[in-house]
């Protein structure tokens, strides 16, 4: 019997595709989706999430083809979805998103997340959005059509996609400077890792995770492409709900007992970073 890949394998494998061939998903790799959505319909701060398949073609959108201004080419169908608008609605919709996404890589399909360079008019109808919902990203679902494009390949270069920071950039030991070191890491090393190799915004990375007595406290460092006064770090949101499900997918898989929770009068440990939530450990 062929072995069943881990989580940390499956995020391993996952890379965004922008150019794919016409071939839809098999009647039985839609069967699987359409199960999976009804499962997965909550993130850890219980904001609903919805999520379709739709096909990108003009009979099934009012006449009109879905549309990611050139940034995805080939692709029949999408991963859509909506989530009620209120609080941490974007890690919820990240968080729900990204085990979409790591299903379909599971599954041997690839995906992209696209987060701004689509058409939000188009996509909405394609869902029903309703008043109380956003639609925060989508993904194309299907197979790549050969060899990364010149397109791919230029966009991956401008955003570094091959290129992580370390992990002593990133996960500290009570408090942003020192970092956090194997013996200190213990049970966590997957889980940490699978943080680190997590898709985010244009690569920037913007998690961070402090180590304290029996929790890890997770944190948005965002980057000044994002930080919009009226709409604050939406898409880095979005990123803290992946680095969300890629701890926690690892630590269930691995045993290890825990849950999300929003620590009160926490100080906080990182500069110019905001304090999203605690992972404590049972």
């Amino acid at each position: 019997m062929q072995k069943k890949d881990t989580i940390l394998e499956i995020i391993k494998k996952r890379k965004s595709r922008r150019n794919y061939t016409a071939k839809k998903l098999t009647e039985e790799e839609t069967k699987i989706f359409k199960h999976f959505f009804m499962e997965n319909q909550r993130g850890p701060f219980l904001n609903k999430v919805r999520f379709k398949i739709v096909e990108n073609n003009s009979d099934v959108v009012s006449g009109k083809s879905l549309g990611t201004y050139g940034m995805i080419r080939g692709a029949r169908q999408f991963i859509v979805g909506a989530v009620e608008c209120s609080y941490m609605c974007y890690e919820d919709y990240g968080y729900t998103m990204e085990k979409n996404i790591l299903e379909a890589t599971r599954l041997g399909l690839d995906t992209c997340w696209i987060g701004i360079t689509f058409k939000k008019n188009i996509f909405s109808e394609a869902i029903d959005l309703k008043s109380n919902e956003v639609l925060p990203a989508v993904s194309p679902i299907g197979r790549a059509a050969g060899r990364e494009t010149l397109i791919e390949s230029g966009v991956r270069f401008l955003a570094s996609a091959n290129k992580r920071k370390k992990g002593e950039e990133l996960f500290f030991d009570e408090h942003e400077g020192i970092p956090l070191s194997p013996e200190k890491t213990g049970d966590y090393e997957d889980c940490l890792q699978a943080v680190r190799l997590g898709p985010s915004a244009s690569n920037k990375q913007p998690w961070r995770i402090v180590k304290k007595q029996g929790r890890f406290d997770l944190y948005l460092k965002p980057s000044n492409r994002y930080k919009n006064p009226e709409n604050p770090f939406n898409l880095q949101r979005l990123d803290m709900g992946i680095a969300m499900c890629h701890f926690e997918l690892t630590a269930r898989e691995k045993g290890l007992k825990g849950k999300w929770e929003i620590s009160v009068n926490i100080k906080n440990d990182v500069k110019d970073a905001v304090y999203i939530v605690s992972w404590i450990e049972n």
